[in-house]
């Protein structure tokens, strides 16, 4: 049976205003709780993708979190909300986060399976370029993410991939910290025969929070 045109349009409308109904009725029905505030705009400054092909055929897949001063700190923030922690605690939990980044440029990197980066000989290779500068890790290792760092991978995450930590040395061998007065740094994952790089810019206010934080103490443990 056909409906006429104007009786499809009623029926639309009534069925489109009950949906409206039945929703606020499930909101009220079913606790559906209260969600932290996203920053997912942050974390995508510093969440990066990089697909590397041999013509058609995918030969690496890599996602990769820079974990800057932003990116701790909202790690941080993220934490004391999902614990309810106290904002004094907060700051001890932070102040610790960025002292780490006094010593270490840290990433978090997804890899597929078939791409192990931490056994030797190794399949890739990750060093960072500053300039005309480059840097080997000092240490590459895997890892279980907190629900935190899960959380700001989101969709990027699969069970066909792995996480990893790749830990540079901030300072060089006179003691010079390698960031100050940087524009960009440049992450490179580089194969037998193919290669790949990262880019992010550093903002001054970014690089400038970062320096300064050796003196600063150890909080206690939470």
């Amino acid at each position: 049976m056909k409906l006429p045109l104007r009786s499809f349009f009623v029926l639309s409308f009534l069925i489109l205003s009950g949906c409206g109904r039945v929703k606020d009725w499930a909101d009220k029905t079913f606790d559906q709780g209260k969600t932290h505030q996203e920053e997912r705009s942050l974390i995508n400054h510093y969440l990066r993708s990089l697909k590397i092909y041999d013509e058609f055929t995918t030969i690496a897949l890599f996602d990769v979190l820079w974990l800057s001063d932003a990116i701790r700190t909202l790690y941080a923030d993220t934490y004391i909300k999902m614990h309810g922690r106290s904002e004094e605690v907060r700051q001890t939990f932070l102040r610790r986060q960025l002292k780490a980044n006094s010593h270490f440029i840290t990433f978090y990197v997804l890899s597929t399976h078939e791409i192990q980066l931490n056994i030797k000989p190794a399949q890739w290779i990750a060093y960072l370029k500053i300039g005309d500068t480059t840097y080997l890790p000092l240490e590459t290792k895997s890892v279980e993410l907190t629900p935190e760092y899960l959380h700001f991978f989101g969709k990027k995450l699969s069970k066909h991939k792995q996480p990893y930590e790749i830990r540079f040395e901030r300072k060089d061998q006179e003691g010079k910290d390698i960031l100050e007065g940087a524009k960009v740094i440049e992450l490179y994952l580089s194969g037998p025969k193919h290669y790949g790089s990262i880019v992010w810019n550093i903002d001054e206010e970014t690089t400038q929070r970062a320096i300064g934080h050796d003196d600063e103490e150890d909080g206690d443990r939470l």
